[in-house]
């Protein structure tokens, strides 16, 4: 296995794991991954009343929460 197949492989891995853990906090269909590298998410907004898409952070700082 080279080594480009091994980053795409812990790569697809790191991506399956956040979505599945997105899909358990904030539900189906209700989580974004984006091109620019950010995770956006639909619920309440934080320190609101509103529901709504909100910026939940980076891929890589929501990756770091998740412990991934």
């Amino acid at each position: 296995m080279t080594y480009d197949k091994l980053s795409n492989y812990y790569a697809n891995q790191r991506t399956r794991m956040l979505r599945e853990l997105l899909r358990r906090d904030y539900g189906a269909r209700c989580y974004k991954l984006t091109r620019q590298n950010d995770v956006h998410v639909h619920g309440k907004m934080p320190n609101s009343i509103v529901t709504g898409w909100y910026l939940l952070g980076s891929r890589r700082a929501v990756e770091n929460d998740y412990l991934i």
